[in-house]
C-alpha cells in the first residue's frame, strides 16, 4: 500500500508539494525509530525477563500447588476407604464369635437335638436381618454339611430348606476352618462365590469367616460361617474413585485385580483364561515399590501411584482373635495376605492439567504481549506451531503409519546402533527378516482394509513376542524385521524365529473372516553370519528366500544357506 500506482492523485502536479513532505516526514520518521532501536532491545529484553521470571513464577506455583492437592486428595481418599475396610472386618469378626457364642448353638452341639436347630435358624435370620452386608449364615458339621443356612435373597432373610443344604466337605475353606483349634477363627481370601461348583452370577465377591465349633467337653462339632459379600465395600471404594482423578483399584496379594478399571480384567485367578491378567505383570516397578509400606505415594513414568497395604492378619487382631489365613490353592502365610488399595492417576491426566496451566500462563502473558509490544504473539504462535510440525514430521518420517512400528529408516538407525553396541560389548546381535506368506490372497479376496487390519494384527504379535529392548519394524507391504539386540547364541535367534512363524500360523480374526497366514522368516547373526550392516541384512534377505523355496511357513538361518 505504501507504492502509487499510475494515475493516483498523487501522482498530479499539483500534489508534488505534498509528496515530498510527506517523503521528509517518512524519513524523520524512520531515523527516529532506528536511533530508538538500541533502547527498544533493552526494553525488549527487560520485558522478556519479566514475562519469563513471572511465568515461570506462576507455572511453578501452580504446578506444584497442583500436585500437592492432588497428592493430598488421593491420600484422603486411600486413608479413608482403607480404615473403612479394617473397621468393617473387626465388626464381621465380632458377629461370628457372638453366633458361636449362641445359647440354642451351644445346646443344639451338646445334645445333637434337631428340634434345636429352628432356634438356631431364628437367630442366625435375625442377624442376616440386621446387617445386610452377610450373603450367608451357616452351621455346618463336621463333614461340612450344612445343617443351619440363612440365604440373603434382595435384603431379606430366608432359611434353606433341609433338603437343599449342601456339603462343603471339600471346600477350601471348610478344610482350612475345620483344622482350627478352639477359639480361632479362619478368613478366607476374597473370591468369588460358588455354588455347585459354578461360579455364581450375577458375580459375587466374597470373603468368608469361619469359627470351629465345639461341645462342652471339647469335642469338634462342626463351624459357624459367615459369607460377608464384598459387593458393598467395592462399590463404596468405586464410588469413592468418583472424587479421585484417576481410578481406583483393590489388588491381592497377588497382584490379580478385585476391582479395577477394566471390568474385564478382574477376578483373574477365579478364571484359566485370565490368569496371567495382573497389575503386578502389567506394572511390575510400581507393584514392588507398592509393597514397600503400609502407605505409600510415589510418582512413575505411569503416573501418580497412592496407595495403602491393608493386611487382614495384622499381629493385633492375631493376638485379640488368633485369626488363621485362608488360601486358595495353597496356605497363605499371614504376611503375605493383604490387599492392596491403590489409587492411580495416569500421566496424561498431570500432563493434561500442566498443558492447561501452561496454555493459561501462555494466554495470560500473550495479552501483556500483545499489549506492550503488539504482534509478538503471533509470532510466539507460529513459532509453537512450527515446532509441533516437525516433530510430527520426524514422527512420520521414523514409524509406519499404519501399524505403528518402525519404519525403513528407523530400522536401519537401530540396526547401525545396534550392531556398533554389540561389537563394543562383544555381544551377538540377531536379525529376523520375516515375509509373509498368503498375505497377498486375503489382501485379494477380503480387500484392502482387511489386509492393513491383518498387518496390524500381525505387527502386534511379533511385538508382543520380543523384548522392550528389540525392534519390531515394517519395511513395507508385507514385510517386517525383528532386531533382536542381545542373544546367546545363533541357535536362540532361530528358536525366536520357529517360535513367530508358529505365531503366525494362528488363525487372524477379521471383521469380514478368520484367515490363515504363514510367514518365510531369514536369520542372520552378528558375528557369527556377518561384521557389517549390509552383509548382515543380504545374510538374513538370502535367508528368507530359502524359507520360501523350502515350501515356506519356516525359519532358516544364514549358515544353513552357505552349506
Amino acid at each position: 500500500m505504501g507504492q502509487y500506482r499510475h494515475g493516483d492523485p498523487l501522482s498530479r502536479p499539483e500534489n508534488v508539494r505534498s509528496k515530498q513532505t510527506t517523503k521528509v516526514m517518512k524519513k524523520s520518521s524512520y531515523e527516529i525509530f532506528k536511533k530508538a532501536v538500541p533502547l527498544f532491545l533493552i526494553i525488549l529484553a527487560a520485558i522478556g525477563v519479566f514475562l519469563g521470571g513471572s511465568a515461570a513464577f506462576f507455572y511453578f506455583s501452580g504446578h506444584n500447588e497442583f500436585i500437592a492437592g492432588l497428592e493430598a486428595g488421593e491420600s484422603r481418599i486411600v486413608e479413608r476407604e482403607a480404615t473403612a475396610i479394617r473397621h468393617e472386618f473387626d465388626n464381621v469378626i465380632d458377629d461370628i464369635r457372638f453366633l458361636a457364642g449362641l445359647n440354642e448353638l451351644r445346646l443344639f452341639l451338646d445334645t445333637g437335638d434337631p428340634h434345636l436347630l429352628k432356634g438356631v435358624q431364628n437367630e442366625f435370620m435375625h442377624m442376616a436381618n440386621l446387617k445386610q452386608k452377610y450373603d450367608q449364615i451357616r452351621c455346618l458339621d463336621e463333614t461340612g454339611m450344612e445343617v443351619v443356612r440363612i440365604n440373603n435373597l434382595d435384603g431379606r432373610a430366608v432359611a434353606v430348606p433341609e433338603d437343599r443344604l449342601q456339603n462343603k466337605g471339600r471346600r477350601y475353606y471348610f478344610i482350612s476352618a475345620i483344622d482350627l483349634d478352639e477359639g480361632h477363627i479362619y478368613m478366607s481370601p476374597m473370591d468369588l462365590n460358588v455354588e455347585h461348583d459354578i461360579i455364581e452370577t450375577p458375580l459375587k465377591p466374597v470373603i468368608r469367616f469361619a469359627l470351629p465349633l465345639f461341645d462342652s467337653v471339647g469335642h469338634k462339632k462342626g463351624i459357624v460361617m459367615i459369607n460377608y459379600n464384598a459387593s458393598g465395600m467395592l462399590d463404596r471404594i468405586a464410588t469413592s474413585g468418583e472424587n479421585s482423578l484417576g481410578d481406583v483399584a483393590l489388588l491381592n496379594h497377588h497382584g490379580y485385580w478385585l476391582l479395577g478399571p477394566e471390568k474385564d480384567r478382574e477376578w483373574g485367578f477365579m478364571y484359566p483364561g485370565l490368569g496371567q491378567e495382573t497389575f503386578s505383570r502389567d506394572f511390575p516397578k510400581e507393584w514392588k515399590r507398592l509393597r514397600e509400606s503400609s502407605m505409600s505415594q510415589f510418582t512413575s513414568k505411569n503416573g501418580l501411584y497412592t496407595a495403602a497395604v491393608i493386611n487382614p492378619i495384622t499381629e493385633d487382631r492375631i493376638s485379640r482373635y488368633s485369626i488363621a489365613p485362608g488360601h486358595i490353592s495353597a496356605e497363605v502365610e499371614p504376611s503375605l495376605f493383604f490387599w492392596v488399595l491403590v489409587s492411580h492417576v495416569p500421566g496424561k491426566i498431570i500432563k493434561a492439567d500442566t498443558r492447561k496451566l501452561i496454555f493459561e500462563i501462555l494466554a495470560g502473558s500473550s495479552a501483556l504481549l500483545i499489549f506492550m509490544l503488539g504482534g509478538g504473539a503471533h509470532l510466539a504462535v507460529a513459532i509453537t506451531r512450527r515446532r509441533e510440525y516437525q516433530a510430527q514430521l520426524v514422527e512420520w518420517a521414523l514409524y509406519d503409519t499404519l501399524t505403528g512400528l518402525a519404519n525403513r529408516k528407523l530400522f536401519f538407525d537401530r540396526l547401525c546402533a545396534g550392531m556398533s553396541m554389540a561389537k563394543r560389548h562383544k555381544r551377538r546381535l540377531a536379525l529376523l527378516y520375516i515375509d509373509l506368506d498368503g498375505f497377498k490372497a486375503v489382501n485379494d479376496t477380503y480387500g484392502h482394509e482387511a489386509g492393513d487390519a491383518l498387518l496390524v494384527q500381525v505387527g502386534k504379535r511379533l511385538t508382543g513376542m520380543v523384548r522392550q529392548s528389540d525392534t519390531v519394524a515394517r519395511l513395507g507391504g508385507d514385510e517386517f524385521a525383528v532386531i533382536l539386540a542381545e542373544i546367546e547364541h545363533t541357535g536362540a535367534a532361530s528358536g525366536v524365529g520357529r517360535k513367530i512363524v508358529g505365531e503366525l500360523s494362528r488363525p487372524f480374526k477379521l471383521e469380514r473372516a478368520t484367515v490363515t497366514i504363514g510367514a518365510s522368516i531369514g536369520v542372520a547373526v552378528y558375528p557369527d553370519h556377518a561384521t557389517s550392516e549390509d552383509a548382515l541384512v543380504q545374510g538374513a534377505d538370502e535367508a528368507m528366500y530359502v524359507s520360501k523355496e523350502k515350501g515356506k511357513n519356516r525359519c532358516t538361518s544364514a549358515d544353513q544357506v552357505k552349506s
